[in-house]
């Protein structure tokens, strides 16, 4: 039996020890390419996180399935039909086949390094989950007249076991307030979740997830995950078959792009590129970063600007968030410690303008993106839309079903 490749020790802060690949995150995609690239050669790998590996991301608070599809008999085919008719039109086929084909692969070769899955009552070893259909919309529209409340009552005491066993942090709050949700209601919201649960990302170029920056790979909720999703949400099992094959596609190519660069990768020249909240362009004042997350928060949280969708309000959020761009562009800066408040405030703003932006462009309702003045899916539009730029934000449409990855259109600029 095989057991995965040992990782580096954390490197010592005060040392100028240099790793042949980074990993930043330590959710299951970050844990997965730090895996693929140990076992691809690289000598020294280090992932980092702001908490520990194996608590990160999605996975570890809400226990998610994972789109583990047997190869025997039509089983895949019915699951890449079904996704694909849930995406708008958007998905592609052949990636999803790749994504069945690795997460079936690895999520065995977990089992062989001797991970506990759960057994049945046949003995037999339960590696995956069902996935549901996305009731997002409708309870989106409920919230709009009112609180909305849910009760489990229609489940059985076996039905009750297996849940809490299945999905013991659910109930954990719950327990807290002292509430049986299974006889007493309990309230249901929406959370913005920005992209655990959605389709956007750092757009991949190819089949090992490079970006266009060269040594720079993406996966996991860092990515665009269009290609198996189109315009709906991942949900559990497609997010983590995408976090656990493009974690290990990712690492492998890093490892090898670091191979190919030989002696030569300590001497490669590199550059300052931040400038939004690390060098700004003007003096001292303006918007803070405090002040910027709030304004990003106004404009994007409220399910009748965000969720169900308006272009005149649409416009004015546009407005409101490229005004902000200038202020932070020429006044934003922090000291120390600081500074990282301030670059997240940033990349919240230049994302949000993304997300507008995107949102105009697109003049038809789509999977979930709902505009309330264009209710109807134009097919015309069957294509996905990437975007890019800071100073100067550009859409392109692109599409993908019929035809393989090529490069992006244009060249954003660095914030």
């Amino acid at each position: 039996m095989s057991t995965p490749a040992t990782l580096s020790p954390p490197l010592a802060s005060d040392t100028d020890d240099l790793a042949d690949v980074l990993v930043i995150g330590g959710g299951p995609a970050g844990a997965w390419a730090a895996l693929g690239a140990a076992a691809s050669g690289a000598r020294s790998v280090v992932l980092v996180d702001k908490g520990y590996c194996g608590t990160s991301g999605a996975t570890a608070p809400t226990n998610t399935g994972t789109w583990y599809v047997t190869p025997e008999g039509a089983a895949r085919e019915r699951a890449i039909e079904a996704r694909f008719a849930r995406s708008g039109g958007l998905a592609h086929r052949e990636w999803m086949a790749r994504f069945i084909e690795a997460t079936w692969t690895q999520i065995n070769q977990l089992a062989a390094w001797g991970y506990p899955f759960p057994v049945d009552d046949s003995d037999l070893q339960y590696r995956a989950n069902l996935s549901r259909g996305n009731r997002m919309l409708a309870v989106a529209r409920a919230l709009r007249r009112g609180p909305v409340y849910a009760v489990l009552d229609r489940a059985g005491p076996e039905i009750q076991r297996w849940l809490r066993d299945g999905q013991p942090n659910c109930f954990l709050p719950h327990d807290r307030l002292g509430l049986d949700p299974f006889t007493q209601r309990f309230p249901v919201t929406l959370r913005s979740e920005g992209t655990v649960r959605g389709s956007g990302g750092i757009r991949v170029l190819d089949d090992e997830c490079a970006t266009s920056v060269p040594g720079l790979y993406a996966a996991g909720d860092a990515a665009s995950r269009e290609l198996i999703v189109g315009a709906s949400s991942g949900g559990g099992s497609p997010n983590a078959a995408w976090a656990i094959s493009s974690g290990t596609w990712a690492g492998r190519a890093a490892a090898r792009f670091r191979a190919g660069l030989g002696d030569s990768a300590a001497a490669r020249p590199v550059r300052a590129a931040g400038t939004v909240g690390l060098r700004p362009g003007g003096t001292a004042g303006g918007l803070g970063a405090r002040e910027v997350i709030d304004l990003v928060q106004q404009e994007m949280l409220p399910l009748d600007k965000n969720l169900f969708r308006r272009g005149d309000q649409l416009e004015a959020s546009v407005e409101r968030l490229e005004g902000a761009w200038r202020d932070a562009s020429a006044h934003l800066r922090a000291a120390g410690v600081a500074q990282v408040r301030a670059r997240e405030a940033a990349a919240l703003l230049a994302t949000a303008r993304f997300c507008y932006r995107s949102a105009l462009a697109r003049a038809e309702s789509r999977g979930l993106h709902q505009r309330t003045d264009l209710p109807d899916t134009d097919p015309e539009q069957a294509h996905c839309l990437t975007t890019g730029g800071l100073s100067s934000i550009w859409v392109a449409p692109r599409r993908l079903p019929d035809q393989r990855l090529s490069s992006a259109p244009h060249q954003g600029d660095l914030a």
